[in-house]
């Protein structure tokens, strides 16, 4: 249909765009359509007048109006139980639904108002605006698009005739990969993690090391498999969204690493939150003020506990000593840097997969109690699968190939491009249409179970 009436109509191809978009969300739940209609309205009724007002006053209320949103659906219950635990009073939760998708168009929302304000924003009509806000591919778990990226493109929607084969080798590509990273390797990586999350009490050390080191990998090709996904559909429309990932785990600092990682989120808190706080323009006390409030927000945003606070907070202490550790300067080894700012990273993925503080400290006292650990299992889950029955018995969680298969994937991530930089030189030889063909079977093979992205949930 949409392809049907673009050739003659952008206004109406707009417009099955948009309705298709509010049904992709209502499906979830119908209830919440009217809230994010009445978001998107209100915001781009707020961002009209500020082109034209240019009123601070007016730009605090719909930032404030965003945030409140986002703090009653959010972050309510988190209120309540921090109260009963600082008052001991026992007052019961709310209980409140969160409506997908509430965390990521706030943040487009508010970047759009603060624009506006500067006047940074062109191309803004109401039809393209609520595209910005509302386009499926995007909308449930991101990227965090820009209307400086987006709205040009609306506003000259392709035709299919405009529409070279290579958007359309890209968008399967994309799509089929993506699926094979979700299907095949986060789900699965699931079944690792989970368990040694539910019981952290009961973990020996490395136990602990292999659901952390599995975790880390799961979040990783599970989120970025979504982004991948929503780049491919969007191409299929001739839609280019801003990749959100690129081998961050390759990263040789902390820095780098958030350059590379949820680059989309990284962007937005850079640009409206640490530059706003004064950046590094007024010295190092006020970059390393300006960057912790920043991570500890960015944590905050990602989930209602304090565990996701201690997430950012852990990021926030890393990135203030990378920022100490660069006036010294004293250089470290390229390798020595990326093993370093590997282990950080999944070091501080324990609070964030944690369903409490308490969890995340029983946790990483299994990673660091030397006591429990056992050399047996390392040495026969390198060796061969004939010594399970014998490892089974130091382990609850594990038959020990595990390891064997971490360790692959490690290299793998650690090694080779990913698929942005693979489809910047893909050539449709017979060898690069086999792999795809491949990676597409074993994602639609598998493809019968229910699965649930993990950024669903911010």
């Amino acid at each position: 249909m949409y392809w049907g009436t673009i050739s003659y109509s952008r206004i109406i191809a707009k417009n099955i765009l948009i309705a298709s978009s509010l049904f992709f969300y209502g499906w979830w739940d119908i209830a919440f359509v009217p809230l994010i209609l009445s978001s998107t309205f209100i915001n781009y009724a707020i961002g009209q007048n500020l082109q034209v007002v240019k009123s601070r006053l007016l730009l605090a209320v719909g930032v404030i109006l965003n945030l409140s949103l986002l703090a009653i659906y959010k972050y309510t219950d988190l209120a309540i139980s921090t109260f009963n635990y600082l008052s001991e009073h026992d007052v019961e939760l709310l209980q409140i639904a969160l409506p997908l998708a509430i965390s990521f168009f706030t943040f487009q929302q508010i970047a759009y108002l603060v624009d506006s304000y500067q006047d940074k924003v062109q191309n803004d009509t109401p039809q393209n605006y609520f595209l910005f806000v509302l386009f499926f591919p995007q909308l449930i778990a991101g990227p965090i698009v820009h209307h400086s990226e987006m709205m040009p493109q609306y506003q000259s929607l392709k035709r299919l005739k405009d529409m070279t084969s290579k958007y359309f080798v890209h968008a399967l590509i994309l799509i089929f990969v993506g699926l094979f990273k979700k299907i095949v390797i986060a789900d699965n990586l699931a079944h690792w993690a989970n368990p040694a999350f539910a019981a952290p009490e009961a973990l020996t050390l490395l136990d602990a090391w292999t659901g952390l080191v599995a975790y880390s990998f799961q979040i990783y090709f599970d989120f970025s498999a979504y982004s991948e996904i929503a780049m491919g559909v969007a191409l299929l429309f001739g839609i280019k969204i801003p990749i959100n990932f690129n081998s961050p785990y390759q990263s040789s600092s902390i820095k780098e690493f958030w350059r590379r990682w949820h680059i989309t989120l990284g962007r937005f808190l850079k640009q409206y939150l640490y530059i706003q706080l004064g950046g590094n323009r007024n010295g190092s006390v006020s970059a390393i003020y300006a960057v912790s409030t920043t991570m500890l927000l960015g944590g905050l945003w990602h989930g209602a506990g304090w565990q996701f606070v201690l997430w950012g907070g852990l990021h926030g202490l890393y990135l203030s000593t990378a920022f100490i550790w660069r006036k010294t300067g004293i250089a470290i080894h390229k390798t020595i840097a990326v093993c370093l700012t590997f282990i950080s990273v999944v070091i501080a993925w324990v609070p964030f997969r944690s369903e409490s503080i308490q969890d995340a400290l029983t946790y990483w006292h299994a990673m660091f109690d030397v006591q429990n650990f056992h050399w047996q299992p390392l040495h026969t889950s390198l060796l061969s699968p004939l010594f399970r029955n014998e490892l089974s018995s130091t382990s609850s969680y594990f038959n020990g190939w595990e390891l064997g298969m971490l360790s692959i994937i490690t290299i793998a991530v650690m090694q080779y491009k990913n698929v942005h930089e693979y489809l910047e030189e893909f050539n449709p030889t017979i060898k690069n249409f086999a792999l795809i063909s491949t990676f597409s079977m074993v994602a639609i093979a598998i493809m019968g179970r229910p699965q649930t992205f993990i950024y669903y949930g911010f």
